[in-house]
């Protein structure tokens, strides 16, 4: 009996790992199948994307809300789900963008990924009692330039004062040997030092820096902290050709153990670091 006892401790991450796999690859293939034609901002295609959210963060029982966002003359919105904290003075964002590049694009990896890893993240920590709050964040209009995160940062739900940090998921389904790395001044630097023991593969996957081409620069340039985590480019980039199965699923649950750590190391730090807010857009 204990050696059973043994072994079902022992299958049990496995089999966690393996459902956890199951469930990313069904919101994936979703937001990547044909009846979404790309996810492009306004789309009919787009619109689908954003409901499917919405009804998965309702099942979750998180507060669900849209914003309002013109991209390029067609109204357009993000979805933002809010997990109440204990207090609204604190609060943590992991955001990803929801919009591709329509024209037929599956668009799997960039930005499917991203999205059904935070889908995911909103499952497992509305599951605690935190003190900050947080927010889901899925933008519109990132592939036009950035548009639906600078929208929300201009508009946000809590003064910008109150954020601890943003965590964003942008092409998270390739992982393979770790190719880059960036770091500039980060007030968690040691929260990511020590999950690079952890996870070996996220130090070249985690960029602390404003990179300008994804959502976390949104938030960087109001001098918010703000992390991205990113497998890589790769052939299939803004081609017909990112579809769902080649998805790397276990690289996936990699990354979703790793920005899971990583959020809840970050929410139960305390910090005085205090960001003074300025806004670069439009200069």
């Amino acid at each position: 009996m204990k050696k059973l006892t043994m072994l079902v401790i022992l299958l049990l991450p496995s089999v966690a790992a393996a459902q956890t796999a199951q469930d990313l690859r069904t919101h994936v293939e979703y937001l990547a199948s044909p009846v979404l034609n790309g996810r492009s901002p306004g789309s009919k295609g787009m619109k689908k994307a954003q409901e499917y959210i919405k009804a998965e963060c309702r099942k979750l029982g998180l507060e669900t809300y849209i914003q309002k966002v013109n991209v390029q003359g067609t109204p357009c919105y993000n979805v933002i789900a809010v997990l109440p904290g204990r207090t609204d003075l604190s609060r943590v964002v992991v955001g990803a963008h929801l919009d591709h590049i329509g024209r037929g694009s599956s668009g799997a990896d960039d930005n499917a990924s991203g999205c059904a890893v935070l889908l995911r993240l909103a499952e497992r920590l509305s599951e605690g009692n935190h003190h900050p709050t947080i927010e889901f964040h899925w933008y519109t209009g990132e592939e036009k330039g950035l548009i639906g995160s600078k929208r929300y940062v201009e508009n946000p739900l809590a003064p910008l004062t109150s954020y601890k940090v943003m965590v964003n998921l942008d092409m998270v389904g390739r992982l393979k040997e770790p190719r880059l790395f960036g770091q500039q001044v980060f007030p968690y630097s040691d929260i990511l030092q020590r999950l690079y023991t952890k996870y070996p593969f996220a130090e070249k996957a985690t960029w602390a820096e404003d990179t300008g081409d994804s959502d976390h620069s949104s938030w960087w340039r109001v001098s918010v902290p703000s992390v991205l985590v990113h497998t890589g480019l790769h052939p299939d980039y803004h081609r017909p050709t990112d579809t769902a199965d080649k998805i790397n699923y276990t690289g996936m649950v990699k990354v979703y153990n790793y920005t899971y750590d990583l959020t809840k190391a970050v929410i139960l730090k305390e910090t005085p670091f205090k960001p003074t807010p300025y806004l670069l857009y439009g200069d």
